[in-house]
């Protein structure tokens, strides 16, 4: 006989009433406001309690001024061989020494007391934190814990109205210990944070491009940071500038072989250049955009794109005879 129907799949609650769900949203409303909350705030004083045994006072300053010594790597780092790293472009990069900082450690009590200040919205103490430990890991020659460290600070500074220049520079900072460390990834995600902190399309486009040039991967990053970079030019009136990097980016992504998104880089600038009558670069598009689309089974678009390019060269040879006729 025929096989038994699979019984239908229940919606994960869908069974909860308007009353369950509000009993859900108030017991975590209780955990978060009677447990994670005081055990946060408790957490802290215990940190500063002891970080200040560590560092307060005039015999405990000159201590750590005169006789601290940078810690040594703990040979336990997760990071990568220097031959698995990707390249970059700067002279002076050097890979992170892996150095770890336990929480029994000094610099790992201050770090983590700064994440809990934080997190708990206590910017100014947080930022206060992170400023006294960044020394420590410079020292160290911890990049990475370093530039995270400088970082959450640019943060910190930038939350509680400092002024432009001070948290640009530990942004600036940030990313160029990131790249010390060999840690493109992380180098992204601190220009992604300054970007949406400066809130300026073309300057933010300009530090895409520096970061283009100084992570010299051809890969989809590099593709990725071009058409980002074209739409923020777009954004800010540069549609020439835009439209030359979303150009490249379509390139990019088509040698990779990412046909669909190199056809959306090229369809978002095509209809820039139709008016301008640049019948070779026009043309170009249409003939790659006919031939990606093809490639992706998109039939109809791939034809739209072959007429277009048999009528220009229709137009082209008129041009060609009537510029004859005119010099005859």
């Amino acid at each position: 006989g025929a096989a038994p129907a699979a019984p239908a799949t229940a919606t994960p609650g869908a069974r909860l009433t308007k009353e369950d769900l509000d009993s859900l949203a108030q017991v975590a409303a209780d955990v978060v406001t009677k447990s994670a909350v005081p055990w946060m705030e408790n957490q802290v004083q215990q940190l500063e309690s002891q970080i200040s045994q560590s560092r307060k006072g005039l015999k405990n300053q000159l201590k750590y001024m005169l006789w601290r010594k940078p810690r040594e790597s703990t040979g336990s780092s997760s990071h990568p061989p220097a031959t698995a790293a990707p390249s970059y472009s700067t002279e002076q990069v050097s890979q992170d020494n892996g150095t770890m900082y336990p929480l029994h450690t000094v610099e790992g009590q201050m770090r983590l007391a700064g994440d809990l200040a934080f997190l708990l919205r206590d910017y100014e103490t947080a930022s206060s934190y992170y400023r006294n430990v960044v020394s420590d890991f410079k020292q160290d020659r911890s990049w990475k814990h370093t530039a995270g460290a400088y970082e959450m600070w640019g943060l910190c500074m930038y939350i509680t109205g400092t002024s432009r220049s001070e948290w640009m520079n530990c942004m600036d900072q940030a990313y160029d210990h990131y790249l010390k460390a060999m840690s493109g990834r992380h180098a992204m995600r601190s220009v992604a944070l300054h970007q949406a902190m400066v809130c300026d399309y073309k300057e933010a486009a300009a530090r895409l491009m520096k970061v283009n040039g100084d992570m010299t991967d051809t890969g989809l990053r590099s593709a990725l940071i071009l058409e980002q970079a074209g739409q923020l030019y777009c954004q800010a009136g540069s549609s020439r500038k835009g439209s030359f990097h979303l150009v490249l980016a379509g390139h990019t992504f088509n040698k990779l072989g990412f046909k669909r998104l190199a056809l959306c880089s090229y369809q978002a600038v095509v209809n820039q250049y139709g008016p301008k009558q640049w019948f070779h670069i026009t043309d170009h598009f249409h003939f790659t955009m006919a031939r990606q689309a093809f490639g992706l089974g998109l039939l109809p678009e791939s034809m739209s794109h072959f007429l277009t390019l048999l009528n220009s060269f229709t137009v082209a040879d008129k041009r060609i005879s009537i510029q004859a006729d005119r010099e005859a």
